[in-house]
């Protein structure tokens, strides 16, 4: 009896199973489809993450090259050219420097113009500076060649720095801020399929707009001073006035002496804190991509616009005054 009814339920999955079987086709066949789509989104994400560090690295590197000829340049170029002198020039606000250690470990150098200049200690100072009044180490009143020969160190020095800013800042406007190439040339990289290009023309250059356009753009300054005064013998009072670019020098030191093809003479870099806070507040950068076909037929890039995007912070160092090379760039998704 018992044997006769296990043979009556013999065979009953066969019919659940044929249904089994398509419906768990269908679904690794789904699972497939849908893990192709999501492998499509990580490598979208991945090229633009790659595309917005490189960009920011950019910046980054702009800011801390800043810092330094703003300040540690000049703070140890002029303590190893004048030596013991070094401390009254600083006074005198000649050039930036500070007092405290410089080491990696020190938080703020506290790099500033002396006394003699503390005007100019301010987060956007003025591009034309005017004249400085340049002093002696001592209370001597100098000769002509003293003030011949403490002129020329001291244009040197800030004509090499001068070529430096304006190399950098041209470096900077090539690479990055015009039209941003170096992150449409790594989105170019990552993403070589026609659709996730962006455009018609083929080129990178002239593709991504969308996500190249976020970045920042940075109001790049250099300041100057059109020359300086310094005591000396001469008819004029006892102080003689040297303006660069020129020959119109009051008092006895010989004009050719100051003959430079520079109008005016570099002393900061800066960019104004409102870019500053900016670049500290960040930015969203996004990249819009069409999904690849499947197998169902299905138009996804016509139901959803699908896009990958990034945050983007830089923070953590300063230009001036205090200027700090300890800038840096985040990456949030």
């Amino acid at each position: 009896m018992t044997s006769g009814k296990r043979s009556k339920n013999k065979g009953q999955i066969a019919i659940p199973a044929l249904l089994a079987f398509p419906v768990i086709f269908l679904l690794v066949f789904l699972i497939m489809q849908v893990n192709r789509l999501s492998r499509e989104k990580i490598r979208q994400q991945f090229s633009l993450d790659v595309a917005a560090t490189v960009e920011t690295e950019q910046y980054t590197d702009l800011l801390n090259r800043m810092a330094y000829i703003n300040g540690i340049f000049p703070q140890r170029i002029f303590r190893d050219a004048y030596g013991d002198a070094w401390y009254y020039f600083y006074l005198a606000g000649m050039y930036p420097g500070t007092t405290q250690p410089t080491t990696e470990n020190t938080q703020n150098w506290g790099i500033r113009y002396g006394p003699g200049r503390a005007g100019e200690n301010k987060p956007n100072p003025a591009i034309n500076m005017g004249l400085l009044s340049l002093a002696p180490p001592s209370r001597a009143i100098p000769t002509a060649d003293d003030v011949s020969q403490l002129s020329v160190d001291y244009i040197q020095v800030f004509q090499w720095l001068g070529r430096v800013a304006v190399h950098q800042k041209e470096v900077f406007e090539k690479l990055s801020q015009n039209k941003h190439p170096i992150a449409r040339k790594a989105l170019w990289t990552n993403l070589t399929q026609a659709e996730d290009r962006g455009c018609e023309s083929g080129a990178p250059a002239e593709c991504y707009e969308d996500t190249a356009e976020p970045f920042p753009h940075l109001n790049i300054r250099l300041h100057y001073i059109d020359g300086y005064r310094v005591p000396c013998h001469c008819p004029g009072g006892g102080v003689c006035v040297i303006y660069f670019g020129g020959d119109t020098v009051v008092g006895s030191v010989e004009g050719q002496s100051f003959s430079f093809t520079e109008p005016s003479l570099f002393q900061l870099e800066t960019v104004p804190r409102s870019d500053l806070e900016r670049l500290k507040d960040g930015w969203e950068v996004r990249h819009n991509w069409i999904p690849p076909p499947n197998s169902y037929g299905v138009d996804f890039g016509s139901m959803v616009s699908p896009y990958v995007r990034g945050f983007v912070t830089v923070s953590g160092g300063e230009i001036w005054p205090d200027p700090m090379p300890r800038f840096r760039g985040r990456l949030r998704p």
